[in-house]
Order: structure tokens, then sequence, then C-alpha cells
């Protein structure tokens, strides 16, 4: 019964934080409009082609390889965009058979497209060929759209459905998946008239309103493997 009780203070305290400070979250001033990517939230079809085997092989946090993606802002309107691309992630990268990807992109090549103003993004996508494979990907996507809903230090998102060749030298897979891409925490802190700092902040040096929202977050959607203090992730 104790136990019980204490979940509902809990429960009772956290949405009573949720209510009296969602409206400051948006209320905060942008300095920087979204871009366009960002700006629509209509699901954005995708395209890949490439070898998941040269991927891990030749890339890693500094060596990207060229590719191509095809987007579609209208059904049937397919758009070619240059790029590069390498592996990203610690355990997903080892363990999934789809790894997370970063994409870069030239200014000149995201000139006049959806992508204008992105130079950096990351792409979350499944990590298995199950058949619930796509689920994880929502309920993360989720979990960042909460956020942006409590919080004006947040990070973009936008749902794409891709079409995904793994080519190989016999004969070539292709895997219809759900992902998101995020943008690059360089554009977080422009959109607020920041930087990123790479030094390490300690917790003394956190803003307390947003050390404590994030942390009250991270229990709420039951990420445990968390922690402020230690910078864990």
């Amino acid at each position: 019964m104790n136990f019980q009780y204490s979940k509902i203070i809990l429960l009772a305290a956290f949405l009573f934080f949720l209510t009296s400070h969602a409206q400051d979250a948006i209320d905060a001033p942008v300095k920087k409009p979204t871009t366009p990517l960002f700006a629509d939230q209509d699901i954005l079809p995708l395209k890949m082609s490439f070898s998941l085997k040269k991927l891990r092989k030749l890339t890693n946090d500094s060596t990207y390889m060229p590719s191509k993606i095809w987007y579609a802002e209208a059904p049937d309107e397919w758009k070619e965009l240059d790029l590069q691309l390498r592996v990203r992630g610690n355990f997903r990268k080892n363990n999934c058979y789809f790894t997370p990807i970063k994409f870069k992109i030239k200014k000149k090549q995201a000139k006049g497209t959806v992508f204008e103003g992105e130079k950096l993004l990351k792409l979350v996508v499944p990590c298995l060929k199950e058949s619930v494979k796509n689920d994880n990907v929502i309920k993360e996507l989720m979990a960042y759209k909460i956020y942006e809903l409590i919080s004006p230090y947040h990070f973009k998102t936008r749902m794409v459905d891709i079409e995904f060749e793994d080519v190989k030298t016999k004969r070539s897979v292709v895997h219809n998946i759900k992902g998101f891409l995020i943008e690059d925490d360089k554009s977080v802190a422009k959109r607020h008239g920041g930087k990123v700092s790479n030094r390490p902040i300690p917790p003394l040096g956190y803003d307390p309103n947003e050390c404590v929202r994030n942390a009250m977050f991270q229990f709420m959607i039951g990420n445990t493997d968390w922690s402020a203090t230690y910078q864990h992730n």
C-alpha cells in the first residue's frame, strides 16, 4: 500500500511540475527560425542505396563515404541529393543489422532543397530485421516529440519512410523501414544563440530548472541508464 501511495504522490508531483512549467517552455524566446526540413512535420519518404558492410568497414567518427539519397516532398516526385555518410553509435553499431547513420551535406548541395540550412544530421533506424522492428523507432521518436512540448531546449526531429537497398555482391536486398532525422547539436545551439561546449560541465553549472525537468522526463520514459551527474546517456 505504501509503495502504491508513493507512486501516486510522485506522479502527481510530476504532473504539477509539467503544468507549471510547460507554458514557460512554450513561451521561451527562440533566436533563430526552424529550418525547412523540420518546419514541415509530414513524413518524408527517402530512398537510400549502399552497402552496410562497406559502411561499417570504411567509415568511423571522422571518416565519411560518398553516397546519395532520394527524397519526395510530393507523391512520386523524387529528387536526388549528393551527400556523405558514416556509421555512428557504439552498441547499435556493433550489434544491430541496421547501423545508425550520420549525414554530412555540403552547403551548395543543400541550397534550394528541403535540406537547406542542414550540414550534419543523425538518422535513427531500427536495430534488427524482426517483424516489430519499427516499434522501438516510433517510441523513441515519441519521446523526442513529448520533450519538445515541455522544454524549449530540444532537438528537432522528423519522421521518414525509408526504402533502403543494402547493396551486396551477389544479390542486393531491399528493406522498407521507419526512421527519423535529428538535427545536429550545433543547430540546437544556434537556434538559441549559443554554442556547443566540448568541455565537461559540472552539475552545479547546469540550469537548475532544465536539469530537474530533464531528469524527471528521463524517469517518466523509463530511461534508468542515465545520469546528469555522471554525464551518462
